[in-house]
């Protein structure tokens, strides 16, 4: 199973957040605006351990206010349904949340599943237990005479367990009887304290600042313990050379003990006569004395002595290595446990008569990962985005980064993306996402495609979702000139993007999205009149461009974004000549035009360029 929402209340910077979640997940924004925090609020879910300290706590939210993270599962399977049968909803989905309340002076921690729960309070699971006995059920038999006979022994008490086993089975025989509230259970979930953090699925968690040492040490939290882990157990179970090692071994450690019959027979002379000074020592109390060697543990053996070395050209441990690598590594253990779990979990399938148990947990991985872009340089960036895809699209894995590089923004799962901010303190964090299409109407396929051809001659485009402002401008003269002219002006602010969109016809491409994420924006672009009569082979594409000035307008929502333009265009208004456009190229035709500080600027384009860089 995956989750397919997330909905956060009181935790850290975050008041009230709801999230759309898919396969992978990559969160953005300023810093300070919350991404971190809604990965640490999954990890309070999934992790046991985890309670919601008063640190924890959003500092807009009333005393009273419990902190909740609530999840909503979806693709469960069959194993799954089965687990949690009880809380499957009419459409699937499996819906659970965590609360941390204040109960006294202590805070309370309870998972809590969410029931499509009949109207009739005898069917109510909250209330099983008022019904654990024969008189009670007789009390409700007029409406259902059969219920005893049906679905209770013919003798024997009555238990909580037996009467939530008939309400379950009750409402499967009935749906289209009764009449059904979606609620939250007052009990635990499955009936049992924190068995959530358990049964809910696999999490991993790798912060910005971690130590390789850390994931390294031979415990069952880290990936490299597990399988570390798994890897003893194997060889214990199965390999004979390993086998054999653990039995010379003993064989030698026994050689330093006693024998049976409690004699000394090829012992170290030193040992035994360190036993004898301490018997002639403590001969008063009338005692014997025996130094006795256990064989070494197995895995003490590993987390004491077991190194991982590489050799990138020089043999060290990885602790020596660049932060980078290890932080590969610290990622590259966590797969190789994912793939090592799915093997162990097929193996413990067939080796059970059945694949469905009772009561087993979910196969699913969940992976988050803060900053995957800290110490790798952008092609390393790029190969990490590729390998994280990967992984999310495997079956029953989920992937959730939160990240500051562009380079993990990839428009083709614009789904995927997550824009966070926080403005208000008060109001807390807040989410901005596009989990439609983003492109409609007739051209929406040709639209798409343009849009996605666009990278190759605009791979920075992602950083429209990093910035305060977006500008758009038609092309590479425009993403010149314009930082230039903000320096020389004193205006330029590095938190404004300036994306060039490879021509007038692709701006409202770039609107929309921009739109669909409700980011701000800046369109500069020419007015390009028509300047030939109806008959000229060059009317028609002039024309064209003209219209399309029309299209631009109604495509700029107000409420986000704005326009600027050039008349007749910004070589014209500039003053750069066509000849010195074809001989440097446009770009830099313009950058030598206004090099000389004592060049003036004409007063149209300065204006356009306070408005870029406008507040």
């Amino acid at each position: 199973m995956r989750i397919k929402h997330v909905k956060i209340r009181n935790w850290r910077s975050i008041r009230n957040l709801d999230i759309d979640v898919g396969p992978l997940m990559i969160f953005v924004g300023p810093n300070n605006c919350g991404k971190s925090n809604v990965l640490t609020a999954l990890n309070f879910f999934f992790s046991s351990s985890e309670k919601a300290e008063d640190a924890d706590r959003c500092s807009a939210a009333a005393p009273d206010e419990d902190v909740s993270v609530e999840l909503t599962f979806c693709e469960l399977t069959e194993q799954d349904r089965t687990t949690f049968r009880q809380y499957i909803l009419p459409d699937g989905l499996l819906k659970v949340a965590k609360l941390c309340h204040a109960d006294g002076g202590d805070r309370k921690v309870e998972y809590h599943g969410y029931r499509w729960v009949p109207r009739q309070e005898w069917l109510n699971p909250d209330n099983a237990g008022e019904y654990a006995s024969k008189e009670k059920l007789t009390s409700i038999e007029h409406e259902h005479c059969s219920i005893l006979e049906r679905y209770f022994p013919s003798s024997g008490k009555i238990s909580k367990s037996m009467v939530e086993e008939f309400q379950q089975r009750f409402v499967e025989d009935h749906p289209d009887q009764l009449n059904f509230d979606l609620l939250l259970e007052r009990g635990p979930f499955l009936g049992r304290q924190s068995v959530a953090a358990g049964i809910l699925g696999h999490w991993y968690l790798i912060p910005a600042v971690r130590d390789v040492s850390d994931e390294m040490k031979l415990a069952s939290t880290t990936a490299y313990g597990k399988l570390l882990g798994n890897v003893i157990h194997e060889m214990r179970e199965h390999n004979k050379g390993f086998q054999a090692i653990m039995q010379r071994i003993e064989d030698a450690v026994a050689l330093l003990n006693r024998g049976p019959d409690q004699t000394d027979y090829a012992r170290p002379e030193e040992l035994v006569e360190l036993e004898r000074t301490l018997r002639d020592e403590l001969q008063a109390w009338d005692v014997d004395v025996d130094i006795h060697l256990s064989p070494p543990d197995v895995e003490r053996l590993f987390q004491q002595y077991a190194t991982i070395f590489v050799d990138d050209g020089v043999r060290t441990a990885l602790e020596l290595k660049g932060h980078g690598l290890q932080r590969w590594m610290i990622f590259g253990l966590i797969r190789a446990w994912a793939s090592t779990l799915s093997k162990i979990r097929a193996r413990e399938r067939e080796e059970t008569a059945s694949d469905i148990r009772p009561r087993a947990p979910t196969d699913s991985i969940f992976i988050a990962f803060e900053e995957p872009e800290l110490f790798l340089h952008p092609q390393a960036q790029r190969k990490m985005l590729e390998s994280l895809k990967t992984l999310a699209a495997e079956p029953h894995h989920q992937v959730l980064i939160c990240t500051h590089s562009s380079f993990f923004v990839d428009m083709d799962l614009h789904r995927s993306i997550c824009i966070l901010q926080k403005d208000d303190a008060k109001v807390g964090t807040t989410a901005r996402q596009c989990v439609t299409e983003l492109f409609h109407g007739e051209e929406a396929g040709d639209k798409k495609r343009r849009f996605n051809m666009a990278y190759w001659f605009n791979p920075d485009r992602s950083e429209m979702f990093f910035g305060r402002k977006t500008v758009l401008v038609e092309g590479p003269t425009e993403k010149a000139l314009f930082p230039f002219l903000g320096q020389r002006l004193n205006v330029f602010d590095h938190d404004i993007t300036i994306v060039d969109c490879g021509g007038k016809h692709n701006l409202r491409l770039y609107m929309e999205v921009l739109n669909a994420f409700r980011i701000g924006y800046l369109v500069v672009h020419d007015i390009d009149p028509v300047t030939v009569s109806p008959g000229d082979t060059q009317y028609q594409s002039q024309l064209e461009r003209f219209r399309e000035n029309e299209r631009i307008a109604q495509t700029c929502n107000l409420a986000l974004g704005a326009i600027q333009t050039f008349d007749p265009d910004i070589e014209k208004v500039a003053g750069i000549s066509k000849s010195q456009g074809d001989r440097l190229g446009k770009p830099v035709a313009a950058l030598e035009k206004f090099a000389p500080s004592e060049i003036e600027l004409p007063q149209r384009l300065e204006e356009v360029i306070r408005q870029v860089f406008a507040r």
